[in-house]
């Protein structure tokens, strides 16, 4: 009696292919993470030994402590607070991985920032840009007001992820693959929900820094916008530019 290409006891050497392919692919997808490890670990290390407010009064964002510009990322306030911030971040790289493996090459300077290096990279240099431009133009910080977390980072990595998902959609439009187009547009209203919400303004009154989240998702749109206008493809910026706009009316309807 035969069992297909394997017997009882043994593993199919297609099953096998699949689960050495599923682990290749989890080993390509880790590094794009590097970044939002180091800063998962540090807040566990802080919550788990007790030293949230220690950590906070050294690393807190505030405008006697320019250190907090970086450091506040490192602190989190609690467990559901880190764990909120890691979903998002996993979220933006997955889809500037997923991207990498689309490989749309349509020449754009955005498909640079698909490989792992150039994707920490660019959290890196956003976790100094957005620091220092929430610290300066938000305005609860003059009122004394300490901040920690990285829910202003992952807004700007949740919006570049956003271009990231233009870029593909727009590929799959130019080989007229219907299902890959609605997919994607899908995943961009999704993406696009995120970045409303997170511009509630009576947060507020539960301690969160709403106006952070947005000046985030300011700069990562404009960064993301730059990197797509550097190839002058007149359709993907409508595109992307009409999203922003919308986005925005969003964010003042939520408010209303």
């Amino acid at each position: 009696m035969t069992i297909g290409e394997g017997t009882a006891g043994t593993v199919a050497p297609s099953q096998r292919s699949s689960k050495r392919t599923a682990l290749h692919l989890f080993k390509e997808y880790l590094p794009y993470n590097l970044v939002g490890f180091a800063i998962t670990l540090s807040s566990l290390l802080i919550l788990a030994l007790g030293l949230n407010e220690n950590a906070a009064a050294i690393l807190g964002r505030r405008l006697d402590n320019p250190l907090g510009v970086v450091g506040s990322y490192f602190v989190h306030e609690d467990l559901w607070h880190l764990l909120m911030n890691l979903f998002s971040y996993l979220i933006s790289t997955s889809i500037v991985w997923v991207s990498s493996k689309a490989r749309p090459k349509l020449g754009y300077l955005l498909e640079r920032t698909t490989t792992w290096k150039a994707w920490n990279l660019i959290v890196l240099a956003l976790m100094f840009l957005v620091g220092a431009v929430d610290l300066l133009a938000n305005p609860l910080y003059r009122l004394s007001m300490s901040a920690v977390g990285m829910s202003d980072l992952v807004s700007a990595l949740l919006a570049v992820a956003l271009a990231h998902l233009h870029l593909i959609a727009f590929k799959l439009a130019k080989l007229r693959a219907r299902k890959g187009v609605m997919i994607f547009l899908a995943l961009i209203v999704c993406v696009s929900g995120l970045l409303v919400v997170s511009f509630y303004l009576r947060a507020l009154m539960v301690g969160i820094n709403a106006p952070a989240h947005v000046f985030g998702a300011l700069v990562g749109m404009i960064i993301a916008l730059a990197l797509i206008i550097w190839n002058k493809n007149l359709l993907l910026i409508i595109t992307f530019m009409i999203n922003i706009l919308l986005i925005e009316v969003g964010w003042r309807l939520i408010n209303i």
